[in-house]
């Protein structure tokens, strides 16, 4: 009877492990889940918290945005003229569906997306977060800014695609855009 209780033990004990290396769908991941992956794939080793995240409608997004980029539009009122300033925040607006603000170190998503979608966003944006987080905010001044900037997108739409891949079971979708900026700095995703 113990030989038996063994090899039954023993068969579960491996069905359950084959099961955790399963890959987890995506709908029944929860913000927790998403983080502790993306830092896995990040290879952060550090303790890190969680960010206040904010799941939103696309008024609220909008209104969120324009309030985090009010000195970015400023800059392009006085480079480009006013009129100018209001088409690009506009195009911003109608395509945006995430964002991190490191001014207040909270990550928008909206809540009008489909369950996947959220989610890859939420990876992208907490990609941004980390990125923030253990190599500062970029601004205007940063040296280099446009080129760390393009070096930070291309690693958060790397973990948007692998997550994609990995949790929704399809190719990734094509780009969406997501934003990361502050009054400082706005970056198109």
């Amino acid at each position: 009877m113990y030989a038996l209780h063994r090899q039954v033990t023993g068969k579960i004990v491996i069905v359950f492990t084959l099961l955790l290396l399963i890959p987890t769908s995506a709908s029944s991941m929860t913000a927790e889940k998403i983080f502790e992956w993306v830092i896995r794939t990040m290879e952060i080793e550090e303790s890190t918290p969680l960010p206040t995240i904010r799941f939103v409608d696309k008024e609220e997004l909008h209104a969120i945005f324009r309030q985090s980029n009010q000195n970015s539009f400023q800059r392009w009122a006085e480079k480009y003229g006013s009129e100018q300033a209001e088409k690009i925040i506009n195009t911003y607006l109608t395509e945006v569906i995430g964002l991190f603000d490191p001014k207040n170190g909270v990550v928008y998503v909206g809540d009008f997306l489909g369950t996947c979608e959220k989610q890859v966003i939420l990876a992208h944006e907490l990609t941004h977060y980390l990125q923030d987080r253990f190599h500062g905010t970029i601004t205007p001044d940063s040296w280099n800014a446009d080129t760390i900037h393009l070096m930070r997108e291309m690693e958060a739409y790397g973990i948007d695609e692998k997550f994609e891949n990995e949790f929704c079971g399809q190719t990734p979708t094509p780009r969406r855009i997501t934003a990361y900026g502050s009054s400082e700095t706005i970056g198109i995703h």
